[in-house]
């Protein structure tokens, strides 16, 4: 499971049950990660990311 932040500029693109791709911010994981999107939610509490 990968949480993760979407600005809202871009969330257009992320659709339910379509593999995405996404890089580390701080890149403490080198490369890319792809995962299926399960569910979106409008906000998340900022203690989780």
């Amino acid at each position: 499971m990968i949480i993760a932040k979407v600005y809202e500029g871009d969330i257009h693109q992320v659709k339910i049950n379509k593999p995405d791709k996404m890089k580390s911010e701080n890149n403490t994981v080198p490369g890319e990660l792809q995962e299926t999107v399960q569910k979106i939610r409008l906000q998340i509490n900022h203690k989780y990311l």
